[in-house]
């Protein structure tokens, strides 16, 4: 999917990612760094960074003892370190798991002072983090919405995904859809 202002937090200050997903492969071949995939992001790299959030989920065999974690991250236009929300259980190949992320920086207080990152397991609110930790200020770039070009298609492939942007009075709603296997 292309760049598009709703699709980047700055636009409201909120923004909600939620997707329907099914791991069909629990240690996918084709991983970054330390055992990962990213497999839903507004990230660029290379010849000056454009990077602004990821869904990602962990190999079974990473090297950061993550056995298939799943989270989300909001990161500083740069790249780099990220603050992300997680949930890490046991996960079954085919199985669907509801995923949600909220990255908030319209919401500031006492221990978050510069918002938050919250995730969600099938609707069960697991995780928040303040952005404050590394000093996150998520940044509107031009980067389109999709599983990063540098990793191959994601063996947790999405059925379904919905990207909604919202503040008290503006409302903003793109949705893509992929075939599953």
């Amino acid at each position: 999917m292309p760049d598009d202002d709703p699709l980047s937090v700055p636009t409201t200050g909120i923004l909600t990612i939620e997707a329907w997903m099914r791991p069909d492969d629990l240690t996918p071949p084709n991983v970054e760094s330390s055992g990962y995939v990213h497999w839903l992001g507004k990230i660029t790299y290379g010849g000056g960074n454009n990077v602004e959030w990821a869904a990602r989920m962990y190999s079974l065999d990473n090297t950061e003892d993550r056995a298939n974690r799943i989270s989300g991250y909001a990161f500083n236009r740069e790249g780099g370190e990220g603050v992300g929300s997680y949930f890490q259980d046991p996960v079954q190949v085919g199985e669907w798991i509801h995923y949600v992320l909220v990255i908030n920086t319209v919401v500031r207080d006492a221990p978050y002072p510069m918002g938050y990152t919250k995730i969600y397991k099938n609707g069960d609110q697991r995780d928040q983090d303040s952005l404050a930790k590394l000093k996150i200020e998520p940044a509107n770039t031009t980067s389109p919405c999709a599983s990063p070009p540098r990793v191959s298609a994601p063996s947790a492939p999405v059925a379904s995904a919905r990207w909604r942007s919202t503040r008290t009075n503006s409302r903003a709603t793109a949705s893509l859809r992929t075939t599953t296997r």
